[in-house]
């Protein structure tokens, strides 16, 4: 009787069938363009919440699972393996001290913590592109600063009627107050260009 002899397994990327536990950490604009990118992904990632100094008025429809402490104390009690996945929510370029930010929460919650690499549906990859731990690909550049421009535009008390892509930038129609139009340039991490 002949034997049938099979290539050894290579190692098993696919998910499964149980999306991984993913928490946020951030509560602003970013940390929810960062859940709207994991939802994509919804064979792999299951968002329990996301962690803030405060409840998030912009993500009503998110868990709110308290501050960083909170957090670090509900790890401790998780046996390794039980944890969930950790994955920065906190805005970068427009947001003054952002990077800075991200590395210190980083350290704060240390090695021992699995980081997730979040990466939209729709977003291309290139083939020789290495993705680090903790990194977030979103579907297009410009929804990060239509999100910027429009957390600025709300807090300047004006409502966004209408948005359009200038060139390279981002034209916001400002509806009260008369402001006309606020043009963000994507390049400069979404910084005012008038």
């Amino acid at each position: 009787m002949a034997t049938t002899q099979t290539a050894a397994q290579g190692p098993d990327d696919d998910p499964g069938l149980i999306a991984e536990a993913l928490v946020v950490l951030g509560g602003g604009e970013h940390a929810r363009v960062v859940i709207e990118a994991a939802r994509t992904q919804g064979e792999r990632w299951a968002v329990q919440g996301y962690v803030a100094p405060e409840e998030a008025a912009g993500l009503a429809d998110v868990p709110w699972l308290g501050d960083d402490a909170a957090l670090a104390t509900h790890l401790d009690d998780l046996a390794p393996g039980d944890r969930p996945w950790l994955v920065p929510g906190i805005g970068g370029g427009a947001n003054p001290g952002g990077l800075a930010a991200r590395a210190m929460i980083m350290e704060r919650f240390g090695p021992d913590v699995r980081w997730a690499t979040v990466v939209h549906a729709t977003a291309w990859i290139s083939p020789t592109a290495t993705l680090e731990a903790g990194v977030v690909v979103v579907a297009q550049p410009a929804q990060e600063v239509l999100g910027v421009a429009r957390e600025r535009a709300h807090a300047g008390g004006r409502d966004v009627e209408e948005v359009t892509l200038v060139r390279r930038g981002v034209g916001l129609a400002a509806s009260s107050g008369g402001h006309g139009v606020d043009q963000l340039d994507a390049e400069a991490g979404g910084e005012r260009s008038d």
